[in-house]
């Protein structure tokens, strides 16, 4: 899996964007912080924070003989959006194509 991550994307489509991103990992805080940010009711933040509480009891499956690398959820961004893409993008004309 590890050499499938190093590989260059070969088929030419990027798009840059300027990204605003909370740090790697999921905690209370990292859920608190993007129950402010979509400015949630409070009842959302507390289901997310129930499911959170209940998915840090779950083990991972291991279904038949597959291999594979244990996930490191640890590692993940969990919120990333672009910024200021509101401001940038008022017209349909200067959207990508």
């Amino acid at each position: 899996m590890s050499s499938l991550n190093k590989k260059q994307y070969q088929h030419g489509f990027l798009t840059k964007l300027d990204m605003e991103s909370f740090a790697k990992g999921l905690s209370e805080k990292v859920i608190h912080k993007i129950s402010a940010k979509k400015k949630e009711p409070q009842w959302m933040l507390n289901y997310r924070l129930t499911a959170f509480a209940h998915w840090k009891t779950l083990e991972e499956p291991h279904w038949g003989s597959n291999n594979y690398e244990k996930l490191d959820y640890q590692d993940v961004i969990y919120y990333a959006e672009p910024k200021n893409i509101a401001e940038k993008k008022k017209n349909y004309e200067d959207l990508d194509p």
